[in-house]
């Protein structure tokens, strides 16, 4: 899992200095690093003590779900901005990001082993209820998930939602969702 820790650190300080570009209100503190390592390593054992087959190798939803949570939990953006009046998003937006990005790579692998066309982009259900896109309310519900103690940020539920938005993409390209049912 080093290899797979390291590789998201990177792909986090990439974000971050996109994002900061963006906003010289952002700014990101990449002392974390190893505050994100034990968070994962937590989390990561957690999880596997409510798979049934502990040695079963957990599925990218399931590690997605771990990489949102150890990137929330450690914070590396901050915003200089007037929180007074507007609430700092930033980190879910990366943590989802870092996530999908994660999971669309080990997808595609599998995806190329099977001789399918890979995928460039999550497709997101349309909301007909409110004015937001679906991206923005994944990433507006793990902000209340986390700052409400009563629901908390669960892996497993985030994984579920991941899941879902990986079989809505994969219908929408048209490919055969049971294809993939021997990979993790």
């Amino acid at each position: 899992m080093t290899k797979l820790i390291n590789s998201t650190w990177e792909n986090v300080k990439i974000a971050a200095e996109f994002m900061m570009q963006s906003d010289n209100r952002i700014s990101f503190d990449d002392n974390k690093k190893e505050n994100f390592k034990e968070f994962f390593d937590y989390n990561l054992e957690i999880v596997k003590n409510y798979m049934f087959d502990s040695k079963e190798n957990l599925d990218r939803h399931k590690i997605a779900a771990i990489i949102i949570i150890s990137i929330l939990k450690v914070s590396p953006l901050k915003s200089s901005g007037d929180e007074e009046n507007n609430i700092f998003v930033g980190n879910y937006v990366l943590a989802t990001e870092i996530a999908l990005s994660y999971m669309r790579e080990q997808l595609n692998e599998i995806l190329l082993e099977q001789h399918e066309q890979t995928i460039s982009k999550y497709f997101f259900p349309d909301s007909w209820t409110c004015k937001n896109n679906y991206f923005r309310v994944f990433y507006r519900n793990l902000y209340f998930a986390d700052k409400n103690s009563d629901w908390g940020l669960n892996p497993l539920d985030i994984a579920e939602r991941l899941f879902l938005l990986e079989y809505i993409t994969l219908l929408k390209q048209g490919i055969d969702v049971h294809k993939l049912e021997t990979y993790n």
